[in-house]
């Protein structure tokens, strides 16, 4: 497996069709995306994790260029205490230095506990990955596809016992796929009430690349909702 940094066969996202989507440049040196979940704290990957970040909110382009974005700079990091820098527990949150107003643009995705493993059913990602894995670079504007969740026995069928409960797969057919530049990223599901609840984070893609038609690999959010709300005090909806 290697990890991903979205999309292969995407749509471009509206502007504000995802307000919890932030970009992560780590390091002033390479990029993740994440999550706004409060206004203080964003969620991401763990093998996104840095000693420095700009954090680009509200915004459809990369570079934050837009009216209405926010660009913001953090160095605190905090990693789920069981990750073990190979894919297991690919979690983290980022504090934000001061708490932010929310906007049309700027808004957080809710958090709360899905009573079902998803599969079968189609899940959203978005990102700024690499439309395809000849592109020099990542997407300038940011991207999504819809994807449909497969069994943990059918990803297992594929990467083998490295597949835990903790983690969500989806099928990657017809060419979509996330790709270098969504690691970090929210896939979030939209809900019998028609609003979106994130359930995983963009973790892992097949070694052999994403365009092959493996699996697309995703830290399963509902297995830590109890750490991010340790964490963050972040009171949590019940699940209806």
């Amino acid at each position: 497996m290697k990890h991903t940094n979205v999309s292969l066969a995407a749509h471009i996202a509206s502007r504000g069709q995802f307000p919890w989507q932030v970009a992560l440049i780590v390091e002033n040196s390479w990029s993740c995306g994440g999550s706004l979940i409060s206004s203080q704290w964003v969620l991401t990957a763990a093998l996104c994790a840095g000693s420095s970040y700009e954090i680009v909110l509200g915004a459809n382009r990369y570079d934050g260029s837009e009216s209405g974005s926010l660009v913001v700079t953090s160095t605190t990091t905090i990693l789920h205490p069981d990750y073990d820098g190979n894919l297991n527990n690919d979690i983290a949150l980022i504090q934000l230095p001061s708490a932010i107003s929310f906007t049309d643009y700027i808004k957080p995705i809710r958090l709360r506990y899905v009573a079902s493993d998803l599969a079968g059913e189609v899940a959203r990602v978005s990102g700024w990955g690499k439309t395809s894995e000849d592109s020099s670079g990542i997407s300038p504007t940011l991207q999504y596809v819809d994807l449909t969740v497969i069994t943990n026995t059918e990803c297992a069928d594929v990467f083998g016992s490295f597949i835990t409960p903790s983690k969500l797969c989806t099928a990657t057919t017809g060419g979509q796929s996330t790709c270098s530049g969504d690691g970090g990223g929210p896939l979030v599901y939209k809900e019998s009430d028609g609003v979106y609840t994130q359930v995983g984070i963009v973790s892992f893609t097949a070694t052999a690349g994403c365009e092959q038609g493996y699996p697309a690999g995703f830290t399963r959010v509902n297995c830590y909702l109890r750490w991010i709300d340790d964490i963050t005090g972040i009171i949590l909806p019940p699940c209806t």
